[in-house]
């Protein structure tokens, strides 16, 4: 179960600052995006993520790169696209949540193939740059870092990043400040063989190739730059598209080990179990949680479900409601007949109803249809369904109907139907449209049906029952 992660001990900090972490989430392009894969992906994305909005209020959203599979190569006009449409999937109430988003390698390319344009254009579309300091509410701080910025081959790229990294490093360092840093690339590991995850690389491949450095991940020499010169307390990353977490030690033994979690693609298209974290941040302290996203086959499994549930449901033909006495109270008809039809079968069915024993079996079969009824204190629901159709699924309908004219009235009785009957014809519609069963939840019913009530209130004249001797 997902849930917003509690800090556990003494912190001296206040108040934590709450965080939703993801990664990779490769909105497609038109070079290789197919219409109906990014359909199915996005709307994956966009509703997962506003989900988790609603559900956790985060603080804080942070993107850990790979927002985009085709931003090296996007056009001017293309990358605005893209832009718009990850504020339109993403989007956040900025008043209340802010919004982190760090580069990746699908953004702006890899090292050869950047330039200082497609660098700036990303920055200015996100408000970031090769090496940022964030610092949150109660003296949480984040370094979110450029990885093609740590290339180390004295390039003008990599020397400001690096220049910018020691002077940040130097800041913190002198208020003894840990921060947490965020980087698309993972740092150094010989391989994914090191994740032992659930939803790890290694658990869907059994061999594993070396990860080439400056590719998959870090090279030794820039991921010791980072821990050395900014000793973090948690390192985010992404990239790999699978979970991983990693300690790396420190070559002094008096400084604590920090711990880096790789967190998966948000997309189905790189995963098929994606997954986030939520964060609980404070100053000298950190707990996390790793929440997963529906399993894309078992979401096929369910889609296949509901598709068969729809080709095989009710189809109701009409509904009766009447007493012990043969007195019709209520009828509704989902297929049309005339009306001297209508009375026929009313005629009919009432009186083999009512001659039938109590202890027979409360399905029968009448002309073409099956016919299943079901008596409650002093009157008879009586439905007809097709041949084919399920009896104790229609039986489970009258029940429901039953049950929320009890929720609605305070113990129905037959009284209650004769001088309301408009309301019974009311919830019934909010239950069954075209014979068909179309909200299930009780509570949803009664919540229209109060709202219909409500807007009967309002519109009926002050004074108008008095004046026609109802009050």
């Amino acid at each position: 179960m997902c849930r917003s992660p509690p800090l556990t001990g003494h912190t001296i900090a206040g108040q934590p600052v709450s965080a939703m972490v993801l990664s990779d989430t490769h909105l497609l392009g038109r070079l290789r995006g197919h219409w109906f894969d990014k359909l199915r992906r996005e709307w994956q994305m966009y509703r997962s993520f506003q989900t988790s909005l609603d559900l956790f209020s985060p603080q804080v959203v942070i993107v850990l790169g790979d927002v985009f599979d085709e931003g090296q190569w996007a056009s001017d006009q293309d990358f605005d696209t893209y832009v718009d449409r990850f504020y339109h999937l993403f989007g956040v109430d900025s008043d209340n949540t802010r919004m982190i988003v760090v580069v990746g390698n699908h953004d702006i390319g890899f090292h050869y193939w950047t330039d200082r344009y497609l660098r700036r254009r990303f920055e200015y579309a996100f408000n970031t740059t090769d090496v940022d300091l964030i610092e949150l509410a109660n003296g949480v701080h984040l370094v979110a870092i450029n990885s093609i910025a740590l290339e180390g081959d004295e390039c003008y790229l990599c020397v400001g990043a690096v220049h910018k990294l020691t002077t940040i490093g130097e800041h913190l360092k002198s208020r003894n400040i840990s921060p947490i840093v965020l980087m698309h690339f993972p740092m150094f590991r010989d391989s994914e063989d090191r994740c032992v995850e659930s939803d790890s690389l290694s658990s869907v491949e059994p061999k594993i190739a070396k990860n080439k450095e400056k590719i998959d991940c870090l090279s030794k020499e820039s991921t010791n730059l980072v821990l050395e010169v900014l000793r973090p307390r948690l390192v985010l990353t992404g990239h790999s598209h699978y979970s991983c977490v990693v300690t790396h030690e420190w070559r002094e033994p008096d400084v604590k080990s920090v711990v880096e979690w790789t967190v998966a693609s948000f997309s189905w298209r790189n995963n098929k179990s994606p997954s986030f974290l939520l964060l609980s941040l404070t100053s000298d302290d950190y707990s996390l949680f790793k929440c997963f996203l529906p399993n894309e086959n078992l979401v096929f499994l369910i889609y296949l479900i509901s598709l068969l549930a729809l080709i095989c449901l009710e189809m109701m033909h009409f509904m009766l409601l009447f007493s012990r006495q043969g007195k019709l109270r209520l009828q509704k008809w989902f297929a049309a007949q005339p009306d001297k039809s209508k009375k026929k079968t009313v005629r009919e069915l009432v009186t083999i109803i009512l001659s039938r024993k109590p202890k027979l079996c409360s399905f029968l079969e009448w002309k073409d249809l099956k016919i299943v009824y079901k008596r409650y204190a002093s009157l008879y629901f009586c439905c007809a369904v097709e041949q084919t159709d399920n009896e104790l699924l229609t039986l489970e309908i009258i029940h429901r109907y039953v049950e929320l004219l009890d929720k609605y009235f305070g113990s129905v009785c037959e009284l209650d139907i004769i001088f309301n009957f408009e309301k019974a014809y009311f919830i019934l519609d909010e239950l069954l449209i075209g014979g068909e069963i179309q909200e299930t939840s009780k509570k949803n019913v009664l919540k229209a049906i109060a709202a219909q009530d409500l807007l009967q209130e309002e519109e009926t004249p002050q004074g108008f029952f008095e004046d026609h001797g109802l009050g």
